[in-house]
């Protein structure tokens, strides 16, 4: 009974902290990407300079990753959440280095979303609490609730509880005792979110007409059926790029590797404006405004 309780109190507590990271690690990137790249060298006005800055800022990264002693090429990740969970014992110290890490790659513009760092930040601190708290069985449980609430203060919505749960249920581990941790670590990281931010919409928030007709049904079916296409391609292509990155960082110096990928950015950057700047969050919302020709070429860029 006692370990019960423990573990309802952890998963409380891990919901609130998962919020709050989510929000610190949120103003950082936003303010710092905003500082650096607009306030510091004014790239928003003169937009030649994404181009030096990415450069310049792809080296530095590179430099921290040496300097931290991490691999600079990994095999991308595109499995389930689920399948990417590690069994590895996480530090505090491992914890600081993802948010580092994590946070200096979306300030020189090496990411278009924050959520990679979080979630392997959150699923390791699940893992952490479980472990350190001397109840390693429920440590599987203890990450998959501390994704789950992060989910919920990213998207700002407490329907994501809704993801955990239907893993579980895939994995025909779905109880109540399961469910119970889960759905109280979303509810306080929501809740968390809430006294901190009132107004958050969260990432993705698109606003939508107040009535539907029956094609806009059918165009919709239509644009899952070709964004499921387009996700098939697009993982395709990652692999095989995977393949190319990694023969230019064998064959260069990290330095030299490190300013070209920069590079990369920079004219992705200058050809494709503000709009596919940074998170992609924020470019989808810039494209609402814009003429259907600047949007889908802005589109093509964002991928």
């Amino acid at each position: 009974m006692r370990s019960k309780g423990l573990m309802l109190l952890l998963a409380i507590v891990i919901g609130a902290i998962d919020a709050v990271l989510f929000k610190v690690f949120e103003y950082i990137v936003n303010h710092g990407t905003q500082y650096i790249w607009n306030d510091l060298f004014n790239s928003d006005v003169d937009r030649w300079k994404v181009v030096p800055l990415g450069i310049v800022l792809g080296l530095l990264l590179s430099g921290l990753f040496v300097l931290l002693k991490q691999k600079r090429i990994v095999p991308p990740k595109l499995s389930s959440v689920e399948e990417e969970s590690s069994d590895e014992k996480p530090t505090l110290a491992s914890l600081g280095i993802i948010f580092i890490i994590g946070a200096a790659c979306l300030l020189a513009g090496a990411s278009l979303g924050p959520e990679a760092s979080l979630v392997a930040m959150t699923g390791g601190l699940g893992l952490w609490f479980g472990y350190y708290s001397r109840n390693d069985k429920a440590a599987k449980l203890l990450q998959l609730s501390s994704i789950g609430a992060l989910l919920v203060a990213f998207f700002g919505s407490i329907i994501l509880i809704l993801l955990p749960l239907a893993m579980l249920l895939k994995k025909k581990k779905l109880s109540v005792t399961s469910a119970i941790p889960i759905v109280l670590a979303g509810a306080s990281s929501y809740g968390a979110l809430w006294l901190m931010d009132r107004n958050t919409e969260g990432y993705g928030s698109i606003p939508v007409p107040s009535s539907f007709h029956a094609l806009d049904y059918l165009l919709a079916a239509l644009l899952g059926m070709a964004t499921a296409v387009l996700g098939w391609l697009l993982k395709k292509y990652i692999l095989k790029a995977n393949e190319a990155v990694k023969r230019y960082d064998k064959n260069y110096h990290w330095a030299i590797s490190g300013a070209l990928f920069g590079l990369v950015i920079g004219l992705l950057y200058m050809l494709g404006g503000q709009s596919v700047e940074f998170s992609g969050s924020e470019g989808t919302k810039l494209l609402m405004h814009h003429s259907p020709e600047y949007s889908v070429w802005a589109l093509v860029v964002i991928l």
